[in-house]
């Protein structure tokens, strides 16, 4: 049997400085665009209004995460 074990994540609701455009603080919301009932979040940037998906934001931050030389 095999089992695949993937590694958690771990979300921080309150990004600081972390918007692309303006450079404000992103907060960790649920997105309004989704029916009662779905569960989609974005980081919305508190000074600017700027949404960003949470898939979009993941990537970007494994991007810029350097990999550890063995």
């Amino acid at each position: 049997m095999t089992a695949e074990v993937m590694e958690p994540i771990k979300l921080r609701t309150h990004v600081f400085k972390g918007c692309q455009r303006c450079g404000g603080d992103l907060r960790l919301e649920r997105s309004a665009d989704v029916p009662f009932g779905g569960a989609q979040y974005e980081y919305t940037c508190l000074q600017c209004g700027r949404s960003t998906s949470l898939r979009q934001f993941l990537q970007r931050m494994q991007q810029t995460q350097k990999p550890v030389a063995a």
